[in-house]
């Protein structure tokens, strides 16, 4: 038996004028269409439906190129609508299951300062592995810190560290993982902690040998500040381990405010004498992206791994 034949548009809406029932009506329905997913329509007693495509995790509508549902994994991607089909790009990416968009290129977000707004550059594995950033910065010219994002980190609430340097000099990396009384990382009461440090020789490195964390947010350094940031970013992920107040978070944003850029601070209150402060949310992935908006002078470019 023939089934349907059907064209669609790239968010999977049926173009009808050049599909087989534009000029025959009796194949058998295909309701496994558009990327092989399942279309529940026709559910009312009426005979009509929603007319949406169930991908497992959510339903898509064709018609608006929207998921019905918010992204279960939208902190990954913090730019992104959470009801967004494949980032808004459906002639390159693929979503199998309704979870997370996926490409067989890598995609790096750049910020472009003189434009003020994010792009996205896409990059196929040679140039990737040729260049980290998909060849936008050199980034063994300057100086940078680094702040490293795990987003799925401690069920969602993620996980900050810092990377110092660049790609000739190297790379010193610094991380607060959390208590040490609770012989694992990344806890959430209070003690003394447990940290991480190494030394790699380019990003390209680090993104090989860390592989859980999932973006990358790059800033210009003064090289006059480079030895003072590493000092207080070592001296922090030494320092007591609180999840509310001093997480990993809090040390990468206090080393910051040390060299005299901007922290994860998101807002400024008054206390009742009149003296300002400065409040930090508790969430390392509110703020690794405080820290970008917080610094888009000294912002050069972000890297999503996926």
């Amino acid at each position: 038996m023939a089934l349907a034949g059907i064209w669609f548009n790239p968010f999977g809406l049926a173009m009808a004028g050049i599909s087989d029932k534009a000029v025959k009506a009796q194949y058998a329905e295909n309701k496994y269409r558009y990327n092989g997913k399942e279309l529940q329509n026709k559910e009312f007693s009426d005979g009509t439906g929603l007319e949406e495509y169930d991908f497992g995790a959510r339903l898509q509508d064709p018609q608006l190129g929207v998921w019905h549902g918010i992204d279960p994994l939208c902190d990954s991607v913090p730019k992104f609508s959470p009801y967004a089909y494949v980032f808004d790009n459906p002639v390159r990416l693929t979503d199998p299951d309704g979870m997370d968009g996926d490409s067989t290129n890598k995609v790096v977000i750049l910020y472009d300062k003189k434009a003020d707004k994010f792009y996205e550059k896409y990059v196929s594995e040679d140039e990737y592995n040729k260049n980290t950033d998909g060849g936008k910065e050199d980034l063994s010219k300057g100086t940078y810190i680094a702040v490293v994002n795990y987003s799925k980190s401690v069920s969602g609430l993620g996980h900050n560290a810092l990377l110092i340097g660049n790609d000739l000099k190297g790379w010193t990396y610094l991380s607060k993982d959390g208590r040490a009384k609770d012989g694992q990382t990344h806890s959430g009461s209070d003690g003394q902690s447990i940290s991480s440090s190494d030394k790699v020789k380019t990003l390209k490195e680090f993104v090989s040998k860390y592989k859980e964390y999932d973006r990358i947010a790059i800033f210009s350094l003064d090289p006059n500040k480079l030895n003072d940031a590493i000092t207080k970013m070592a001296q922090e992920v030494k320092s007591d381990y609180s999840g509310i107040a001093d997480n990993c978070g809090h040390a990468v944003s206090n080393t910051f405010n040390f060299i005299g850029m901007k922290g994860a601070q998101s807002a400024t209150f008054y206390t009742r004498t009149g003296l300002p402060y400065n409040y930090t949310p508790p969430f390392p992935n509110n703020m690794y992206q405080n820290m970008i908006n917080n610094n888009k002078n000294n912002y050069v470019m972000q890297l999503i791994i996926k």
